[in-house]
């Protein structure tokens, strides 16, 4: 490769980074997925996340994505907010990135897990009323299901009680 080319692949990492940087994809990629989001959207935004300021020919590259995908993907993620675009001087080119602190972006994640949890409770706390009479009545499998509706709720209280903590200790780190 010559000088020239390696200037203009200066946003991948050499060969021994890339092996981390695919592992952080494929974690940030299973999170999306668990979230159902869009595997596209999951893979441009984790290497915005990972490499910064991206073109769309880079985004191309490191995605396998059309230049068509690509504008597409970055026009909702910058509508949204996500993203924000700022032209290359002396270019008519434009690099993109993700907008605000990665912070920022996990706390609003971590609000999102909050609610879920918040509006999960009081069915599991139903349904564990309803297998306390199972189980008064000696149904088989229903003390195992008890149990794990019960440790997820213990789950649940431990992450309620952390959350406001854990995002106050982060914000007054960054102060």
């Amino acid at each position: 490769m010559s000088n020239n080319e390696e200037k203009n692949k200066s946003y991948l990492f050499d060969d021994k980074l890339q092996t981390y940087e695919q592992k952080v994809k494929d974690f940030l990629l299973d999170i999306a997925a668990h979230k159902r989001a869009n595997p596209k959207l999951a893979l441009i935004s984790a290497n915005l996340l990972l490499h910064g300021n991206l073109t769309q020919h880079q985004l191309k590259e490191l995605t396998g994505f059309s230049i068509g995908s690509i504008s597409t993907y970055l026009t909702v993620m910058m509508g949204i907010g996500a993203v924000e675009k700022r032209l290359i001087p002396g270019t008519h080119k434009y690099t993109y990135s993700i907008t605000g602190e990665i912070e920022n972006m996990f706390s609003l994640g971590y609000d999102i897990f909050l609610k879920t949890v918040s509006n999960s409770e009081p069915f599991l706390k139903s349904m564990k009323e309803k297998l306390r009479k199972l189980i008064d009545n000696n149904k088989k499998g229903a003390k195992q299901v008890y149990v794990a509706i019960e440790d997820l709720l213990n789950v649940f209280n431990v992450y309620k009680e952390a959350a406001p903590i854990l995002l106050r200790s982060r914000s007054n780190n960054i102060t």
